[in-house]
Parts: C-alpha cells; structure tokens; sequence
C-alpha cells in the first residue's frame, strides 16, 4: 500500500539576540518565548568549554567559577593567553555569527 509523503515541516525561525549586560536581551527573549519560541542561551555551552579548558590549564574549582561567573570575570588571565573570559565568549559568538552567515 503506497502511503502518502509526510507533511512538510513547518519553517523554524533562529533569532539571535546580543547586546551589553543590562541592555535587555534576557526580557526580549522572555517576550519571544512567551510567543512560543524555545529559549537558548549560547553562552551556557561556551562557558561549558571554557570551564573545561581553564581545568586542564590547571584552574580550580572556585578560580573557575570567578573567572566565567564571578569577580574575575574581565579580568586578564594568563590561562587564557591574557585575554578576558568574557572576550573569548565574544569572539567565539561573533565566529559562530560569521560561520552561520545570514542564518542568523
């Protein structure tokens, strides 16, 4: 028995959202996933690896949680060839960006 072809999907919608820290990305994204959109934060996976990274530089634990969460945050740091761990963030989201082209 021949079965029709399934539906097609229906078009998914990528939004990315950037800005300074209090510029309101966080209730933008809460507007859009009020509208049904799924929320997903890039840095979570990015501060995943850098987490991981600053391990085997020799970082512990607590050095760690400062350097991607805390006080040390933009503070230059040896392990990371003296760049800021926020600007490596930055720079790894605007590579995914140039990568993904207008997909984003």
């Amino acid at each position: 028995m021949n079965r029709p072809p399934p539906p097609p999907a229906p078009a998914r919608a990528v939004i990315g959202i950037t800005g300074h820290k209090g510029s309101g990305k966080d209730t933008a994204a809460e507007g859009l996933a009020a509208q049904g959109f799924t929320h997903v934060k890039l840095a979570d996976a990015l501060k995943a690896m850098l987490r991981k990274l600053l391990a085997c530089q020799g970082a512990d634990a607590e050095k760690i949680r400062r350097m991607i969460d805390g006080d040390l945050k933009e503070v230059p740091t040896p392990l990371l060839e003296a760049a800021a761990e926020i600007r490596v963030m930055e720079d790894r989201i605007e590579a995914m960006r140039e990568s993904l082209g207008s997909a984003i």
